[in-house]
């Protein structure tokens, strides 16, 4: 089992612990992880703390020659407007839409001392890797 440490900023953490935020869209696929494995959300400044957990459903790739009108869902699903899309996506040919369920709202805020993580990732970090150092 590997867990994930995901760098994120402190609204679209809020939307994925409210249950809005059921798509995360992201460049990369980790590798060494799999469905129903945890994923920690880190949220980024002001906050700097891991404020809830969130399950992976599944990996979808999406390929940017798709017509993307087509995927408004994406976007709603994503919280995210077209333009930051497409900001996002840059001139690359896909990206990978990460898929959440179960999410969690911790009751307090959890530091990184508790992970053994001095400073946070910036996208995702394993978090076996702390254990093995």
């Amino acid at each position: 089992m590997t867990d994930i440490l995901l760098s994120i900023h402190p609204q679209h953490a809020e939307a994925i612990l409210d249950g809005r935020k059921t798509i995360e869209v992201r460049k990369v696929m980790p590798v060494r992880i799999w469905p129903r494995e945890k994923i920690y959300l880190y949220a980024t400044s002001p906050i700097k703390s891991v404020v809830g957990e969130v399950r992976l459903d599944c990996f979808i790739t999406y390929y940017s020659d798709l017509n993307f009108n087509k995927n408004k869902y994406i976007l709603n699903k994503a919280c995210i407007t077209e333009e930051e899309f497409n900001s996002y996506m840059g001139s690359r040919e896909e990206v990978v839409l990460w898929c959440l369920v179960n999410p969690v709202r911790f009751k307090e805020p959890i530091n990184l001392d508790r992970f053994k993580i001095k400073h946070p990732p910036q996208s995702f970090r394993y978090l076996k890797e702390v254990a093995d150092e």
